[in-house]
């Protein structure tokens, strides 16, 4: 994953949150809610792979981050 498809999956959830705050459409905030949680594994999944990595260390981290299909 990019930092640019990183960019793009927050800033959905960014605009999910601003058109729930203005629509309070309960679909979209079912919506919001699967990409919050999707978004949160992925964040648990790149800190778990840095942390299991060492701090310090020089080699790079990857996460399979399509496996959370956000």
């Amino acid at each position: 994953m990019t930092l640019y498809s990183l960019a793009v999956r927050v800033k959905e959830i960014i605009d999910l949150r601003t058109e729930y705050e203005e629509t309070k459409d309960q679909q979209i905030l079912l919506s919001l809610n699967d990409r919050s949680g999707d978004l949160n594994m992925l964040a648990d999944s790149i800190i778990s792979a840095y942390q299991i990595a060492g701090v310090g260390e020089t080699h790079e981290v990857f996460v399979d981050v399509d496996e959370f299909g956000c």
